[in-house]
């Protein structure tokens, strides 16, 4: 297949950026953490919303991640693009990531943040989904959306943290730290940097 960026990993200084592939490895490698996010609201909550938990975790699977920012053909755009009902997703997704590479660009506050980023987008993929349920179906779907968005939040957070080990938001460099541990485990358990590049 032809070089797609940002699919690849990409040398940002003395730092590696984490690919798709590799951001894909971690959000398997935690499902049981949401599990058992999910049972825990499960058992003193509701197991609808519990049910909603594991379906917001499923976004980023579907490409609903952090990194929908990248102006270009991105990892999230090339998996649409297999399927003719998902192809509107590509103009929407291209929509949002102009929209904030003018307002701070690849990695801000707005799309790599922790909390405010994840609300952001869920509201900005999840409003046209909200609109038409709200003409057809009597439920608001706050219910549904507070469990997506504890989905969601744990696979972002743990993107933005892989991010902030690897590559340009190194907060233990910034710091001065030398955060030579966790870039270890990334290596030992998702073999990244990768031993040869990564393809999909």
């Amino acid at each position: 297949m032809s070089e797609i960026i940002p699919l690849k990993w990409v040398e940002k200084g003395s730092f590696m950026s984490p690919d798709g592939v590799t951001h894909v490895k971690i959000w398997k490698t935690f499902f049981p953490l949401t599990l058992i996010v999910a049972l825990g609201i499960g058992l003193l909550w509701s197991w609808y919303i519990a049910m909603f938990v594991i379906i917001g975790w499923g976004f980023h699977g579907f490409g609903i991640d952090p990194d929908l920012d990248l102006s270009g053909f991105n990892r999230s755009e090339a998996l649409w693009s297999k399927l003719i009902i998902t192809i509107p997703l590509i103009g929407w997704s291209t929509f949002y990531a102009r929209i904030f590479q003018k307002w701070g660009g690849h990695r801000s506050i707005w799309t790599h943040g922790f909390i405010i980023s994840t609300f952001i987008r869920l509201m900005f993929f999840g409003l046209p989904f909200l609109w038409w349920f709200r003409q057809h179906w009597i439920d608001d779907l706050t219910r549904e959306f507070f469990g997506m968005y504890i989905g969601m939040s744990i696979s972002d957070n743990l993107h933005i943290i892989a991010d902030m080990i690897t590559g340009e938001m190194n907060f233990f460099s910034r710091i001065g730290g030398k955060n030579i541990f966790l870039k270890r485990i990334m290596k030992i358990w998702f073999d990244y940097p990768p031993t040869k590049k990564n393809d999909y």
